[in-house]
C-alpha cells in the first residue's frame, strides 16, 4: 500500500552498558524532577491565588521562599473582621464593643480603597473586584459609600447580621486574603530563595557535566577539551541560575536518550515540513549562486592565465592535473576508442583519397576505360584498411612501452604548451569568455525550470518510501538471522 509522508520512527531503546544506562536513567529523573520545581516555582506567583483556595499548607510554606509575607494593612483588616466574627458569636450587633469593631471596619476598608495595598503585588484588579462587589452588593456608584454603608450598625440591624456578615466572609474577604507583601532586595528585584534549592540540583548536574566531559575526552583523545565540554551544549542550561525555564530542553533531550520518549516522529514530521517548505528556495538559491560565481569568476577572472599558467586555480598537490588528465584520455583512445571506430574512421579516409583521386586529371581519363574504375576503390579499400589497423597497432604498443610512454608524454606536454600559447590570444579569450558564460546562464535557466517542474511532496514520498524500504530489509535480515538458530533449537528438541 503506497503511503505519503515520512516513514515511522521505529521505538527507540537506551544503547549502552545496563549500568550507564541506569545512571542515565537516573538523571534524566533528576531533572525531569528539577524542571517540575522550576516550572512549580516559574508559576506559583500567577497561580498562588488558586493554591490558596485549595492547598492552603502548601502556600503557608512556599511563601517563604518566595519571600512573601503578609501585607500589612490588609493583614490587619482581616483581623478587624476576625475579631469581629468571634465578637458576633457572643454579642448582639447594638453591643458598643461590636460597634467600636464596624467602625473600625469601615474605617480600614475607606483606607484601602484610598491607598490600595494591592498594587505593590500587582494585584489592583482584586482591588478593583471587590469594590465591584461592593457596588453591587450595596446598589451605589461610589466604593467607598458603599463601605460606609455596609460597615454601619444601622444597615446591619437592617439587612440582617448574620447574613451580611456571612456574605463579606464568603466573597470578599477571600479577596483581601489573597494580597501580600514581598520586599525587594539589594539586586533591585524581588526577594527569591528559590536558588536554595535549586542551587543543590545545580550541583549535581555540574558533577554529571564534568564526568561526561572526562568520559568523552576518553573517547576521542584528539578532541580540544573545550570542545569536549560543549559536545553536550544543552546541558549547560541546567546550571544557568537564570532563564530556568530553558531547562525544558535538556530534559526533553535527556528523556529522548533513555527512551522515555520519542521525538524520532517529531523530528520526521519538522525535517520533512522544512524540507517540503524550504527545499525549492534553497536549491534555486543554490543553484543561481554557484552559477553566478561560476559566471563571475569567467568573466572577471584572467582567463588566459588561468587556462594556461593556472595561477588562479588553488593547488593542492604537486600535480598537473591537466597533463595527467590528457595522457589519461588518450591512453583511453588508443587502447578502447580507436578499435571501436576503426570502420568508420576507414569510411573516412577512403572517402578522403577517393576525392583525391577525383581531383587528379589523370584519374578522370582513365575511368572511361573498361574495369578500371573499380581498381581504385579495391585499392583504397585495402590501404585505408592496413593503414589504420597498423597505425591503431603502433600506437597501442607504443603506449606499452617504456620509451613510448615518454615520448607520448612528451608530446602531450607540448600540445599542452602550444594550446596554452595559442590561448594568449585576446580575441580568442574573449571569444571563450563569452562562449563560456552563455553556457552557464544556459544550463542555470535550463535546471531552474526543472525545479519549478518537480513536486517536493512527491519528492518527500519517495523519500519515505526509500526510507520503509530501507527498515523493511533490514528487518528481513534480522530475521533469517533469527530463523537458523530457532530451527536448530526445534530439531534438538524433537531429537530429545
Amino acid at each position: 500500500m503506497k503511503q505519503s509522508g515520512y516513514s515511522a520512527h521505529k521505538k527507540r531503546r537506551p544503547q549502552g552498558h545496563p549500568l550507564a544506562i541506569a545512571l542515565a536513567r537516573l538523571m534524566a529523573g533528576v531533572a525531569l524532577l528539577n524542571l517540575c520545581f522550576v516550572v512549580f516555582d516559574f508559576s506559583y506567583i500567577s497561580l498562588r491565588d488558586f493554591y490558596l483556595a485549595r492547598l492552603p499548607l502548601l502556600v503557608k510554606g512556599y511563601d517563604k521562599v518566595k519571600g512573601i509575607e503578609p501585607y500589612r494593612d490588609t493583614d490587619a483588616y482581616l483581623k478587624s473582621l476576625e475579631q469581629l466574627n468571634q465578637a458576633l458569636e457572643t454579642k448582639e450587633i447594638s453591643d458598643p464593643d461590636v460597634g467600636q469593631l464596624v467602625q473600625k471596619l469601615s474605617e480600614q476598608s475607606i483606607e484601602m480603597v484610598n491607598e490600595n495595598p494591592f498594587q505593590l503585588a500587582n494585584k489592583s484588579g482584586t482591588l478593583e473586584k471587590i469594590k465591584n462587589r461592593m457596588r453591587d452588593r450595596l446598589e451605589l456608584d461610589s466604593s467607598k459609600d458603599s463601605f460606609r454603608t455596609f460597615w454601619s450598625v444601622d444597615y446591619l440591624k437592617q439587612q440582617g447580621t448574620e447574613s451580611e456578615v456571612a456574605w463579606f466572609n464568603r466573597k470578599i474577604a477571600p479577596l483581601i486574603n489573597t494580597n501580600y507583601f514581598r520586599p525587594i532586595g539589594e539586586s533591585g528585584g524581588f526577594v527569591d530563595y528559590f536558588w536554595l534549592i535549586d542551587m543543590w540540583f545545580a550541583g549535581v548536574f555540574a558533577l554529571d557535566l564534568l564526568v561526561r566531559t572526562l568520559i568523552i575526552k576518553r573517547r576521542r583523545p584528539n578532541l580540544a577539551i573545550r570542545d569536549a565540554v560543549l559536545w553536550r551544549w544543552y546541558d549547560w542550561f541546567l546550571l544557568l541560575p537564570f532563564w530556568r525555564i530553558l531547562r525544558i530542553f535538556p530534559v526533553v533531550i535527556r528523556c529522548h536518550q533513555v527512551a522515555w520518549i520519542d521525538l524520532g516522529r517529531i523530528e520526521n514530521q519538522v525535517t520533512g515540513y522544512l524540507a517540503e517548505h524550504l527545499l525549492d528556495d534553497l536549491s534555486e538559491m543554490i543553484l543561481v549562486r554557484t552559477f553566478t560565481v561560476a559566471q563571475s569568476t569567467v568573466r572577471d577572472a584572467n582567463l588566459g592565465q588561468w587556462l594556461s599558467k593556472r595561477q588562479a586555480m588553488v593547488e593542492i598537490n604537486d600535480v598537473n592535473e591537466m597533463q595527467e588528465i590528457t595522457e589519461r584520455l588518450m591512453t583511453v583512445f588508443v587502447m578502447k576508442v580507436l578499435p571501436d571506430i576503426q570502420p568508420e574512421l576507414e569510411n573516412v579516409l577512403r572517402h578522403a583519397i577517393e576525392q583525391s583521386l577525383n581531383q587528379l586529371p589523370v584519374y578522370k581519363d582513365l575511368q572511361f576505360l573498361p574495369g578500371i574504375n573499380v581498381l581504385p576503390n579495391q585499392v583504397t579499400k585495402q590501404v585505408v584498411h592496413q593503414l589504420t589497423d597498423v597505425t591503431s597497432q603502433t600506437l597501442e604498443a607504443t603506449l606499452k612501452d617504456e620509451k613510448g610512454k615518454d615520448l607520448a608524454a612528451k608530446l602531450t606536454e607540448s600540445a599542452i604548451e602550444a594550446l596554452q600559447t595559442e590561448l594568449q590570444d585576446e580575441r580568442l579569450l574573449s571569444e571563450l569568455q563569452q562562449l563560456i558564460g552563455d553556457m552557464l546562464e544556459e544550463w542555470k535557466l535550463t535546471l531552474l525550470q526543472s525545479f519549478e517542474s518537480q513536486n517536493v511532496e512527491q519528492t518527500a514520498t519517495e523519500v519515505a518510501q526509500f526510507r520503509q524500504s530501507q527498515e523493511l530489509r533490514a528487518s528481513n535480515a534480522t530475521l533469517q538471522v533469527i530463523s537458523p538458530s530457532k530451527s536448530i533449537s526445534s530439531g534438538s528438541t524433537k531429537m530429545r
